[in-house]
């Protein structure tokens, strides 16, 4: 039997989708741990598993290259932006594992959550 431990860290806008990735319940042998802000906080990014950052509010390449360079190697960067904003991040998806467009509808949310949860677990899973 396995236990995963991931340290999520949102970004942005702390209602909403991040709101809701927070309130979920985790699977089934997984714990969640969160770390918050309203802008990127590179002390924060260096901690945690997951990055998840809704850039709808933001400057999103800024934003993006702060947290991509603050993250650990194995960390995910997921970002939700609307489709102006991705169009300004072509030059910087190499550093981002997914892009959520938004607005993203709640079984769009739930659907991603629990996918980047699952493809992240590799990250503190423990026998």
């Amino acid at each position: 039997m396995y236990h995963c431990h991931l340290r999520f860290y949102l970004v942005g806008r702390q209602h909403g989708p991040l709101k809701q990735i927070k309130d979920a319940a985790p699977l089934p042998r997984f714990t969640h741990e969160f770390l918050e802000s309203g802008e990127p906080e590179e002390t924060l990014a260096a901690q945690a598993d997951l990055i998840l950052a809704d850039l709808t509010e933001m400057d999103a390449a800024k934003t993006v290259r702060t947290l991509a360079a603050a993250k650990k190697p194995d960390a995910s960067l997921i970002v939700i932006a609307d489709r102006e904003q991705i169009d300004r991040l072509t030059s910087q998806l190499s550093v981002i594992q997914d892009i959520w467009t938004a607005p993203l509808s709640p079984i769009e949310l739930h659907f991603r959550d629990r996918k980047s949860t699952r493809l992240n677990s590799s990250h503190s899973c423990a026998s």
